[in-house]
């Protein structure tokens, strides 16, 4: 940006912040034990370490949209916005054995989750506002349902 009043996307597939399926921590090392999709696989790690270290430096209005995980995921850190939005054709639980939604225990580098869905649906991010102004649009029981983030 060549100022601080611009507002900059970044549109990438990995998060670098989900509680969804891709952030289980997995405690046994041995051959598939640690998926190279999962946010704690040493190298997918370092990926997250170099970019979130990128961002925070800078002192723009940053939005980070990704998609990967099956779920609609909002995180906020260092004046960046993080946004998770995988499931605009399907969702997928983080435990469906446990009847779980979400990560029940995520890691001390996950921020709190302002907003997280496990629902089909997507995020409109409106510009004209002078700000960013975030909507989650989902769908529940066959109906549209949205919530403004930000």
């Amino acid at each position: 940006a060549i100022s601080r009043h611009q507002k900059i996307l970044i549109a990438s597939h990995h998060p670098i912040f989900t509680i969804g399926k891709h952030s289980k921590k997995r405690s046994w090392q041995f051959p598939k034990a640690l998926k190279d999709q999962d946010i704690y696989h040493p190298l997918y790690r370092d990926m997250r370490t170099r970019m979130e270290k990128i961002l925070s430096q800078k002192k723009y209005p940053i939005t980070y949209s990704s998609g990967h995980d099956h779920v609609l995921g909002y995180f906020y850190k260092d004046s960046v916005q993080y946004l998770v939005s995988g499931a605009g054709s399907k969702s997928s639980r983080y435990n469906d054995r446990k009847n779980q939604d979400f990560n029940p225990a995520p890691r001390e580098d996950i921020p709190g989750s302002q907003f997280a869905k496990v629902k089909e649906g997507f995020f409109e991010l409106d510009y004209t506002a002078g700000d960013v102004r975030i909507k989650a649009v989902y769908y529940e029981e066959n109906k549209a349902h949205s919530a403004f983030i930000r």
